[in-house]
């Protein structure tokens, strides 16, 4: 084999290594597109997940908001209930009184006395 016709072999060898390494570098380019695609979506998908985290937040703060605000009128609702409880004990106290007053009286009137009295008041 001439020198030529070695040389000729060798280019023919380099050529077709040449071939395959550019069908393999367009193999790895379209794999290069491919995830560069799937981390545009990626990337697509972690900013609609920080939108979604921020409504989250924006809601969870208003819950926070809404609970503090019925804490506080559930401590507001308890004192007036408290002091209603109270004024009516003293009412029922007073009342409890009058009733005991209005026995003595009539007991010191007599009880005829008090019907007639009673009576007396009633349109006929």
């Amino acid at each position: 084999m001439t020198n030529e016709e070695r040389i000729l072999k060798i280019l023919e060898t380099m050529q077709t290594e040449m071939k395959s390494m550019q069908t393999e570098m367009k193999s790895i380019q379209t794999e290069i597109k491919s995830i560069q695609t799937e981390i545009k979506s990626i990337q697509t998908e972690i900013k609609s997940m920080q939108t979604e985290i921020r409504t989250l937040n924006q809601q969870q703060k208003q819950t926070i908001e809404m609970v503090s605000d019925l804490i506080r009128i559930v401590g507001n609702t308890n004192a007036a209930v408290e002091e209603l409880r109270e004024g009516q004990f003293h009412l029922e106290t007073e009342v409890k009184e009058i009733k005991e007053g209005q026995k003595s009286i009539y007991q010191l009137l007599g009880e005829h006395e008090i019907a007639i009295r009673t009576l007396q008041r009633r349109p006929v």
